[in-house]
């Protein structure tokens, strides 16, 4: 039986090998999309019912960084330099107290009782007076949410909500993807891509993580200190903190697909552990400047921990170059 010319026929017509014509590939695309945004707007509407726990989790590097500072004494100087009074803080400034004795004088601040650690006579009884009468509450947080802008807050809501469904129906929105591209692809290549396509999800939110718990508390408690040092009160809108996070947790995620990266190009015998590791004094030195410079804090704790997340990375790349590699020989 011949094939039909007619229209019906050039949306049902299959070449002998059994591949899809254009209009068909066009209908499999809509039906995908389809179900990628039914199933985005659903987890969208999720994320947006469920916002409260989501700001609250959202807020807690804030929340770490205002109780880092009202805990840690050096950083508690800071504040209080910055909320005296100003007649209290000429007086301070004037009377020139050894850096000992000032600190001690600023820790009293936090707690009265040490004032018995203040030396006899050491200070102006008229300054102690202006002292003991300025008292500064230091469980007003450091760093206050403040809104400039009536919208500000329901953009950066739906902000939020768009990119929490995305995370929330990523395993879908893999599939669909996977599902419409892999049968474009050959065997070889299908073999290379799937195992990792799904691998990097791991990645992803392991770089997340890592941004979450390690790398952004530790940018924040710099950036705040930053501006506390220049004699800033810092106050933050919801859509410039968020979004920075937000912006944070994407890159760093995008970094930890590098070993993804790597395994791909091993199974497909472009890269081989021995490529990696035939220069690794170099990388793991370029590792330690990398870490120096984009390093969020000054000290050498934050450096270190980039640092050694950038070897890290190296070091599960060459693992994966390894396995990937001497499969694919």
């Amino acid at each position: 039986m011949a094939e039909s010319t007619g229209p019906q026929g050039f949306f049902q017509r299959r070449d002998p090998e059994g591949r899809m014509t254009f209009m068909q590939h066009l209908l499999e695309l809509r039906s995908r999309l389809f179900v990628v945004a039914a199933t985005l707007f659903v987890t969208m509407m999720a994320s947006i019912a469920l916002y409260g726990p989501i700001f609250r989790f959202l807020e807690q590097p804030i929340d770490n960084v205002n109780a880092q500072f009202r805990e840690d004494p050096d950083l508690c100087r800071m504040i209080i330099e910055l909320r005296m009074e100003p007649n209290v803080k000429q007086a301070l400034d004037k009377a020139d107290l050894q850096s000992d004795l000032r600190s001690k004088v600023l820790d009293t601040f936090r707690d009265p009782k040490l004032w018995v650690d203040i030396p006899a006579g050491a200070v102006d009884a008229e300054l102690l007076a202006k002292l003991n009468a300025s008292r500064i509450d230091l469980a007003t947080p450091v760093v206050t949410k403040i809104s400039t802008d009536p919208l500000s807050t329901t953009l950066i809501l739906m902000s939020v909500a768009f990119w929490f469904g995305i995370v929330i129906s990523s395993p879908i929105l893999l599939y669909e993807i996977w599902a419409f591209v892999a049968p474009g692809l050959k065997p070889k290549e299908r073999a290379a891509i799937r195992p990792v396509l799904f691998g990097g999800v791991f990645f992803f939110f392991m770089g997340a993580a890592a941004c979450y718990y390690i790398i952004f508390p530790l940018s924040m408690s710099f950036f705040v200190w930053l501006d506390l040092d220049m004699g800033f009160l810092p106050s933050y809108t919801p859509d410039s903190y968020i979004n920075l996070l937000i912006t944070f947790m994407l890159i760093t995620g995008a970094i930890f697909e590098i070993p993804m990266v790597v395994a791909v190009l091993a199974k497909l015998g472009i890269v081989s552990s021995k490529m990696l590791t035939q220069y690794w004094r170099m990388i793991v030195l370029v590792c330690f400047i990398l870490g120096a410079i984009i390093s969020p804090g000054n000290d050498i704790i934050s450096m270190l921990a980039m640092s050694g997340a950038l070897l890290f990375l190296y070091v599960v790349s060459v693992i994966l170059a390894w396995l990937c590699y001497k499969k694919n020989a």
